[in-house]
């Protein structure tokens, strides 16, 4: 349930901010109510792009972020998950893990 509550505020505060804004790892962790360390595995995961460097930071434009969110949702809902019913006459493809699933996107 907590989940659930995590993606509507980070989508309020993406929204509330213009697209030519910076936001920080900080800043993301804080919306995801993760630590930076979960941000940064996020990140290698293909969870989320890499954060662009700027001065000796680390930032994402928050349009940029908007749209790689954005893109990984289509994708994953374009993709049946696992346990999926699929269609009898359509061969099987070798099950996927939810994992994997976000590495493709």
């Amino acid at each position: 349930m907590a989940e659930q509550q995590d993606q509507p505020e980070l989508w309020n505060g993406l929204s509330g901010l213009p697209d030519t804004c910076l936001v920080s790892p900080q800043w993301l962790a804080r919306q995801l109510h993760r630590g930076e360390d979960a941000i940064r595995r996020a990140v290698a995961r293909g969870e989320l792009p890499p954060p662009l460097p700027l001065c000796s930071k680390r930032y994402w434009p928050v349009a940029y972020l908007r749209e790689f969110l954005v893109r990984r949702a289509r994708a994953l809902e374009a993709s049946p998950l696992p346990g999926e019913a699929t269609d009898a006459d359509t061969p099987r493809a070798p099950a996927r893990t939810y994992s994997s699933a976000l590495r493709k996107a």
